[in-house]
Order: C-alpha cells, then structure tokens, then sequence
C-alpha cells in the first residue's frame, strides 16, 4: 500500500469525504509532496500525529487560513 493509499484510508474512516482529498507537489510537481483537505481545510490534530503529517498554513487575503499537510 502506497503512503497515500494509507492517507486516503485513515482519511475515510475518520469521516472525511473521498472527493475532499487532493494529494499534489509543490513546485510544479518536482517537489515535496502534500495533502490537501477540500478547500484547504484545517485537520483535527489527533489525524495528523495519527498520520505523522506536519501542518503548512498560510494567510490569504480573500479566504483567511489555508492548511495543507507534508508527509
């Protein structure tokens, strides 16, 4: 099983919706990978240390916080 395949399970039996899980790559793909949870949504803490994830976030003028999730 890949580590997204992983993500993506723990993901769906903690609630979260399939079509709410985006995995991408900085840098026009050539680096570090992320995940992303429907529109840059935050996370419950116990997912991410369940996951072993660490928390990217950054303001945006137009939509406040967006979270995304380094693995």
């Amino acid at each position: 099983m890949t580590k997204e395949e992983e993500i993506k399970k723990i993901l769906l039996e903690s609630g979260i919706k399939e079509n709410d899980i985006m995995f991408g790559k900085v840098n026009l793909g050539k680096g570090r990978k992320y995940l992303r949870v429907g529109y840059w949504k935050p996370l419950k803490y116990d997912i991410i240390k369940k996951l072993n994830l660490y928390e990217d976030q950054y303001y945006d003028e137009d939509c406040g916080y967006k979270y995304s999730y380094g693995y």
